[in-house]
């Protein structure tokens, strides 16, 4: 009996040791990674862009949250500056909101009629002065008419449904009539059915919509509370050396019902908005260039009665004015100019 006992003592002291040894070689291994990764910063100036410690730093956060989503204060001003690791200052930009936490735009209080913009910081005008975002270029074009920045950096069609149902779009449009733009890109599909980056990423902050029984659209919570075991490695590896090294995201592809289950929220969305604002067309926005699941998105939005503009090839860039930011990824003001008169001309009302 007491030797039973003393080899089960030995395994345990061994476990014990190997569980040591284990935790010491990772963090040997994650310090070691550290060094590479700071050494790759110096040679590589966009690995920055894959690391959380870069991510635009705001100096003042002042953020409602509400139905599992959250936006600006009303009223409220938001600093945000990006810097590369030699601590050059990329941008350094103050963003304004209005009494309902929208990015304020040119104010148009004798127009009649109104042009409504959704979307995420391709929209909203990441790294952008007021002047220079999509709603702003659009905006000029169009002197008649109030245009609205509703779009918010990091958003998906979850989070502007969430947040049209808890902040009704009636109470804040005060024109008649006019017309919503939904503009997309590929990775709204992500954000919205909560892949592996985004739950890493923002998985607390992103709303997980589900089909109930009776087919309804339901706000269960947040990615954070309905895959929290998920969640809590994705946060852990998102701002891990490891995941800065090698980042990753699953799945790689989508079935069809999850792709249907995507173009249910936007139903839902072009519902919300159209009920609150009658009498005002919902268009969907392929952004040039964002034409992954196109293919198989059209069939789907063709069946919710969803009008389609788009899909556009990517902008020229012959003219040699650049159509990114610093980062290649976010629209510049040029490419916010081209936009504008892309969708603006084949849509009169």
């Amino acid at each position: 009996m007491r030797s039973k006992l003393s080899n089960v003592s030995k395994n345990l002291v061994a476990l014990a040791l190997g569980l040591v040894l284990a935790a010491v070689a990772v963090v040997c291994v994650d310090a070691g990674l550290g060094l590479l990764w700071k050494s790759k910063l110096r040679s590589d100036p966009k690995a920055f862009l894959r690391d959380p410690d870069f991510i635009p730093a705001y100096r003042n956060r002042e953020f409602h949250r509400e139905n599992f989503t959250w936006w600006p204060e009303p009223n409220s001003k938001l600093v945000t500056r990006m810097r590369d690791p030699a601590g050059s200052v990329l941008y350094d930009i103050e963003y304004e909101f209005d009494d309902f936490g929208h990015r304020r735009g040119p104010a148009r209080d004798s127009a009649e009629v109104f042009d409504l913009f959704l979307g995420c910081s391709f929209t909203f005008g990441t790294g952008l002065r007021d002047s220079e975002t999509l709603p702003a270029a659009f905006a000029r074009l169009h002197p008649d008419r109030h245009v609205y920045n509703f779009a918010m950096a990091g958003y998906g069609p979850s989070d502007l449904l969430a947040r049209a149902r808890a902040q009704n779009p009636s109470t804040i449009v005060r024109e008649g009539a006019g017309r919503i733009f939904y503009v997309f890109i590929d990775d709204h599909v992500r954000r919205a059915l909560g892949s592996f980056a985004w739950l890493g990423f923002d998985g607390e902050n992103k709303p997980a919509f589900e089909v109930d029984g009776g087919g309804a659209l339901v706000l269960r919570g947040d990615f954070g509370t309905t895959r929290p075991v998920l969640h809590w490695f994705a946060k852990r590896y998102f701002h891990s050396t490891f995941g800065k090294f090698w980042p990753i995201d699953f799945p790689e592809t989508y079935s069809n019902e999850e792709l249907r289950h995507f173009v249910s929220i936007v139903g839902e969305l072009k519902a919300t908005y159209v009920k609150a604002l009658p009498r005002s067309p919902f268009y969907f926005v392929f952004y040039p260039g964002e034409t992954e699941f196109a293919d198989r998105l059209m069939p789907e939005l063709r069946a919710q009665g969803i009008d389609v503009l788009g899909p556009f090839p990517p902008f020229s860039t012959e003219d040699g004015q650049p159509v990114r930011q610093y980062d290649d990824f976010h629209p510049s003001a040029h490419a916010n100019e081209l936009l504008a008169r892309l969708i603006g001309n084949p849509v009169s009302k």
